[in-house]
């Protein structure tokens, strides 16, 4: 197949022909299965074990650039949507462990990313929080559309002592369409 406009060299493309999802990678185009559920993609931003014992202020664990425009608002009738995941832990001394993520950028926690593991069981196991869907766009707070974005996650332990902690194992961004 012909290279879809809008494709990027050491990126990719997800677009529609006849009604049917391919992700376009500049060299082969990847027919998508999954309606429903819709396919999805992890933009990973923790891969692996990441720990703080700080409860006076949030920690970088980990950033990357996130650019929205490689992947389309719209595909057909599929609109795209952004949530935000990670997997927290703490030691048993500290009363739970908060994420966020944060735009460097513009210098602001993105909007509804601000979670804990206080909804755990047991917070002494590893527990997944995800966001709602986030806003994208070009105001405070938002996932950027303008420009390419850059964000770290921020990791903080609630309570405890020196002898405890909080851990991420992973953080994600997830692209999905509707």
């Amino acid at each position: 197949m012909a290279n879809p406009s809008g494709a990027v060299s050491g990126g990719g493309v997800l677009h529609s022909n006849a009604g049917q999802l391919y992700w376009w990678t500049g060299t082969t185009d990847y027919k998508l299965s999954g309606s429903p559920p819709a396919p999805y993609f992890e933009i990973v931003l923790v891969a692996g074990q990441q720990t703080t014992k700080i409860n006076t202020f949030p920690v970088m664990i980990g950033a990357r650039s996130f650019d929205t425009t490689q992947f389309p608002a719209t595909i057909g009738t599929l609109n795209r949507y952004v949530k935000f995941i990670a997997t927290l832990q703490n030691t048993a001394g500290a009363t739970k462990t908060t994420v966020s993520l944060y735009d460097v950028r513009n210098a602001v926690t993105v909007t509804g990313t601000s979670m804990d593991n206080s909804g755990s069981v047991s917070m002494v196991l590893p527990y997944d929080v995800t966001s709602g869907v986030l806003t994208l766009g070009t105001a405070s707070g938002n996932i950027r559309t303008d420009s390419a974005g850059m964000y770290e996650v921020q990791l903080q332990m609630v309570g405890g002592t020196s002898s405890d902690a909080s851990t991420c194992s992973n953080a994600r961004l997830i692209v999905y369409y509707v």
